[in-house]
């Protein structure tokens, strides 16, 4: 019979993700809309003032309104993500530059959840993630936010 080797202490466990999560999908509702009502305005005014110049006019209007209202606000969204490891808590944000934020779980002293009455509605809500008095990591409006911040409980 072999022996089956030592325990491995905590610190020397591989670590693994737990979970991933993005801010609430309902930030998205109004870049959606600014979408579906820029095509059906360019749909029924495209093409159709007396002059070139001015239907191109229109064009690039929607154009920059699709950019700037839809793309931009999507791409934002998709630059945030929070990643729970069993052994830190990484916060992932920005477009073009990106910042990146690790709190180790053995430093974490509180884990609070903050909701607005929006947010409750939704099930989402801000955890924020406390290891001593001056550093917080704020987890904002993450789906099943009450979810989150028990796990994060157990974990530490």
């Amino acid at each position: 019979m072999s022996h089956p080797g030592p325990l491995l202490p905590r610190d020397t466990e591989p670590e693994s993700i737990v979970l991933r999560v993005r801010p609430h999908g309902r930030r998205l509702l109004l870049p959606v809309l600014v979408l579906f009502a820029t095509v059906g305005a360019y749909g029924w005014f495209g093409g159709r003032l007396p002059e070139e110049w001015q239907n191109w006019g229109i064009l690039i209007a929607a154009g920059a309104l699709v950019f700037f209202g839809t793309l931009l606000p999507v791409f934002a969204w998709l630059g945030h993500r929070y990643t729970i490891t069993s052994r830190r808590v990484i916060a992932r944000t920005g477009l073009f530059v990106r910042h990146r934020q690790d709190l180790s779980l053995e430093r974490v002293t509180e884990v609070r959840l903050r909701r607005t009455p929006l947010q409750a509605a939704f099930g989402s809500g801000d955890v924020r993630v406390l290891a001593g008095p001056e550093h917080a990591l704020v987890l904002r409006d993450v789906p099943s936010a009450k979810l989150v911040a028990g796990m994060l409980d157990e974990l530490r």
